[in-house]
């Protein structure tokens, strides 16, 4: 007898994996990655493909070229929307998924190689579940992106401060602090970030090491690392930072709204090779800097800063051109 996609397993275990949890800032992050919700999204698909073979948990398949899945997704969803994927595609799986401390719980890639391998329902049912999970895929992503727009008659300080108290996960204040950097040393640093939810071992650039929002490198050696908060930094933030960096030679600039008690900033400033500061004053120091040392007026500075974030973060490593900024004319 035929599921309803409500008693569907394979169906029920991908709706349980779009869920969110509360982040020490106060701000909600995927429980599971969006790359690991696209493998579920292509586990599904090789299931289709050969519906009578069983995947082996440890290889698979290859899965990691984009076309087939977008196809699918502008399929369901209607040529022209916006496809939530990683830009990588989904990562091949290389060996048995791992449920450990060191690797992280990949439970949920092991239990849905378990319920394809048992599924018995028959492949239009199948179907009619991966089709489901695409369009709970794209909803569920839909709602990490934002509508960004900032008048252009409000002043420098109050356009910066708006973009800064966003509530966005995190993103426009990385984005914008990575795109300000970028703007400051096109050349003569390296300027490295990671996707928003992609964890501290995922970086992109080339000199990478654990730990760190934004990265600052010259040849080998890294200059400074920046941990962004787009909240009130309380003691367990920052014991979270502490926890994650250790021990460390490298300058740790901890940037937020604001420190609680107001006597966190300066503890937490007394540590060794530990800075301390207000987001919206770096970002306004690095804007007036640029400002000064090429003689430009700080509107353009700004311009240029979030034509940077439109580009060179929210396409090339958010793969989402959705939290671009917009500036408006009234």
């Amino acid at each position: 007898m035929k599921r309803s996609l409500a008693e569907d397993r394979a169906a029920v275990h991908f709706r349980s994996c779009l869920a969110t949890k509360s982040r020490a800032d106060g701000n909600q992050s995927p429980v599971v990655a969006m790359g690991d919700c696209v493998i579920l999204l292509e586990l599904l698909r090789l299931k289709l493909g050969e519906f009578d073979a069983i995947l082996d948990p440890s290889n698979p398949g290859r899965f990691r070229g984009r076309s087939g899945l977008k196809s699918d997704i502008e399929r369901v969803m209607g040529a022209g929307c916006r496809v939530h994927i990683t830009k990588w595609g989904a990562s091949h799986m290389r060996g048995a998924p791992r449920n450990d401390e060191r690797r992280g719980n990949k439970r949920h890639l092991i239990k849905m190689v378990e319920i394809l391998n048992g599924y018995s329902d028959g492949p239009e049912q199948l179907r009619a579940v991966y089709h489901d999970c695409i369009r709970r895929h794209q909803r569920f992503w839909d709602g990490f992106s934002l509508k960004i727009q900032v008048r252009k008659e409000d002043s420098l300080q109050k356009r910066l401060a708006d973009l800064l108290s966003l509530s966005s996960h995190g993103r426009v204040q990385q984005g914008l602090v990575f795109s300000a950097l970028r703007r400051r040393y096109p050349d003569s640093h390296e300027i490295v970030t990671k996707r928003t939810f992609a964890g501290d071992a995922q970086s992109s650039g080339s000199g990478i090491f654990r730990g760190g929002d934004v990265q600052v490198w010259s040849g080998e050696r890294p200059l400074l690392v920046i941990e962004v908060k787009d909240a009130v930094i309380d003691a367990v933030a920052w014991e979270r930072v502490e926890r994650t960096h250790g021990s460390h030679e490298y300058p740790l600039f901890l940037l937020g709204s604001s420190y609680r008690p107001a006597s966190l900033q300066a503890r937490i400033g007394a540590q060794s090779n530990v800075h301390a500061l207000h987001l919206l004053d770096f970002f306004l120091s690095l804007v007036f800097l640029i400002t000064m040392e090429e003689g430009l007026a700080p509107e353009v500075v700004l311009a240029e800063i979030v034509a940077i974030f439109n580009t060179d973060f929210c396409i090339a490593i958010e793969n989402d051109p959705s939290i671009g900024i917009t500036m408006i004319d009234s």
